[in-house]
C-alpha cells in the first residue's frame, strides 16, 4: 500500500511538473535522484565483476528497466496519471503469463484472483475514459 501511494504521488507529480520533458530525459533525472538517495544505504562488496556480469547488468538496466520506464514517462503526456498507473499495474499480470509460458510455473488461486481484479480495474478505467470521450 505504501509503495502504491508513492507510485501514485510520482505519477501525479510527473504529470503536473515534468510532462513537458521527454521520457528519456525525465527517466535520467528520476534515476539520478534515486541513485543519489540510495547511495547512503548500500555497501559495495569487494570482489571482481566479470565482463559477462557487466553485460547482463547493462542489458537488464537498459532494455528491461530504462526503456519501459522512459516509455511510461512519455505516456503521461497523453494519459492521465490514473490511467498510466492502471496500465502499469498490468506488469505483474504480464510477468505471471510469461512465467507460465517460459518456465511452466503454476500460479496459485490467489494470484489468479489478483490478476482478475487488476484486469477488471484496467478494463473499467478504459471503459470509463471511452465513455467520457463520447460525451
Amino acid at each position: 500500500v505504501v509503495s502504491a501511494l508513492f507510485f501514485s504521488i510520482r505519477n501525479i507529480t510527473h504529470k503536473r511538473y515534468f510532462s513537458q520533458y521527454g521520457g528519456p530525459q525525465t527517466m535520467f533525472y528520476q534515476t539520478l535522484v534515486a541513485s543519489l538517495m540510495l547511495c547512503a544505504f548500500i555497501e559495495v562488496p569487494v570482489y571482481e565483476v566479470s565482463n559477462h556480469d557487466l553485460l547482463l547488468i547493462l542489458i537488464a538496466g537498459i532494455i528491461f528497466t530504462a526503456t519501459p520506464h522512459s516509455l511510461f514517462a512519455a505516456s503521461l503526456k497523453h494519459l492521465s496519471a490514473a490511467t498510466a498507473g492502471l496500465i502499469s499495474c498490468l506488469q505483474p499480470l504480464y510477468g505471471t503469463l510469461l512465467a507460465i509460458i517460459i518456465i511452466h510455473e503454476r500460479p496459485s488461486i490467489m494470484t489468479l484472483v489478483g490478476g482478475v481484479l487488476i484486469v477488471s480495474a484496467a478494463c473499467f478505467e478504459t471503459w470509463s475514459i471511452t465513455r467520457k470521450g463520447r460525451q
